[in-house]
């Protein structure tokens, strides 16, 4: 997948048309705030619910309350509509685009989601969608693709190519220093997410072409591993656990531990998660969202106990439980960036495109299967005591026999040939004698013992 996400959070147009609506209608935002710059300068900590950071905690509450009696709520607070009410849409920052050297109306493949950083313009992004109705509101066409589309080949020309225009004449809040926009590259199954590791960023300046080279590498789990207890393995089927995004995927696991955690420390989560919820983090609870960022913002290590890591572990997450995915897609990113020498240049060029037509493929499978440690078991002994699992197989075979054969002999009474035959004749016993010789008996007696 591929996002591409303003710099600038809350648009300058849009900021003074809410605050001169605000202003002239209700007497309470005029009580309030006496001019309308003070209004506008409330209306820029909105930005902080992006980054959960902190400015003004009594204007923020002041505006909280505002806002929620502007909104005439009966609920808890949900500050996405008005966030998307006052972000630059899709539309007024893509002039062009381009997919495998076909030109699209930018609407049909790209779409307007929410991301870790907010709302962004999302190609390629098939994960089912997690609020319907913020999706309906951010998009004119409302049939998201169920597959990926795939590379048309290698190349520049053979992959997504955007023209998108400079808006900073219409900058209110910006999130970094720079005047363009931040591309995001990740697996179209993942939650966007930073944090987790599992995106790349690029920063595409105004006034540059940037050519962004992806590369692929595919992981792929033998199912012979599934009889390996998790924690050995170190990898989870995506069909053997769901999170709270749904199928379990690494990156949505570490989102879904983070989420749970803010929960629990501040009784509410940000806008940005693709879960509808009851309570999402409003502008009264930065105060507590700040004081954890930097447990926001960092995960316990595995398989570390050590007391020297006592403070990471009281500022971090711990989500030891989320594994990788035992089938899985990695994309490796290269960046060349060039200046635009040809007017206009207040216009970015973004391509991204496949390096290559062919990827890397890795397998996960057993060291050993139970048949080859046999197999190096019994050549190992062989070696060493010039034994075999066969000599092991004919001892058993040959005990048998004894067995057997003692147990016949006990129950016969011939001793080397002699047969005692007791006839009853009166008080007389008469012995007969076998006629034929002790050697004889013997032979026959071994020869059917062994065989």
């Amino acid at each position: 997948g591929i996002a591409v996400c303003n710099v600038n959070k809350i648009s300058k147009t849009k900021a003074h048309s809410f605050a001169e609506y605000l202003h002239s209608n209700f007497p309470l935002v005029r009580e309030t705030f006496k001019e309308k710059s003070d209004l506008l300068n409330a209306i820029k900590l909105l930005a902080n619910l992006y980054d959960l950071n902190i400015s003004d905690s009594i204007v923020e509450a002041t505006l909280q309350e505002l806002l929620e009696k502007y909104d005439n709520l009966t609920k808890s607070y949900d500050p996405t509509e008005r966030l998307i009410q006052l972000a630059p849409t899709c539309q007024d920052v893509l002039l062009k685009c381009k997919w495998g050297g076909i030109e699209y109306d930018c609407h049909e493949i790209i779409f307007s989601r929410i991301t870790f950083d907010g709302i962004c313009c999302i190609f390629n992004y098939i994960r089912p969608i997690g609020r319907p109705k913020v999706f309906k509101k951010l998009n004119k066409n409302n049939n998201l693709p169920f597959e990926a589309r795939n590379g048309m080949g290698s190349g520049p020309k053979k992959g997504l190519q955007l023209v998108m225009k400079d808006t900073s004449d219409d900058y209110f809040v910006t999130t970094t220093d720079i005047r363009g926009y931040v591309v995001s590259i990740f697996n179209p199954m993942d939650f966007p997410d930073k944090n987790s590791g599992s995106l790349s960023e690029v920063m595409a300046n105004v006034g540059t072409e940037v050519f962004i080279g992806i590369k692929v590498s595919i992981t792929n789990p033998n199912k012979a591993i599934r009889i390996l207890p998790t924690r050995m393995r170190k990898c989870i089927f995506h069909d053997e656990l769901h999170t709270d995004f749904g199928n379990y995927r690494h990156s949505d696991c570490l989102a879904s531990c983070k989420m749970h955690a803010m929960k629990m420390l501040c009784q509410c989560i940000p806008f940005s998660q693709p879960v509808d919820d009851y309570n999402y983090c409003t502008l009264t609870d930065l105060p507590c969202l700040s004081n954890f960022y930097r447990k926001w913002t960092s995960y316990y290590p595995e398989n570390e106990d050590s007391p020297a890591l006592n403070f990471e572990r009281e500022n971090s997450i711990d989500c030891r439980h989320c594994f990788s995915v035992c089938k899985d897609q990695t994309y490796f990113v290269s960046v060349d960036v060039l200046p635009i020498a040809i007017n206009p240049t207040n216009i970015t060029y973004v391509n991204v495109f496949f390096e290559r037509s062919f990827g890397d493929s890795l397998k996960i499978d057993l060291v050993q299967y139970w048949y080859e440690l046999v197999s190096s078991c019994g050549g190992f002994i062989s070696l060493l005591m010039g034994l075999s699992f066969i000599s092991f197989a004919e001892m058993f075979v040959l005990m048998y026999k004894l067995v057997v054969f003692c147990l016949r002999k006990r129950k016969q009474s011939k001793i080397f040939g002699v047969v005692t035959i007791v006839k009853q004749t009166g008080a007389a016993v008469v012995p007969t004698t076998n006629n034929k010789s002790k050697a004889e008996l013997y032979r026959n007696n071994y020869v059917n013992f062994f065989y």
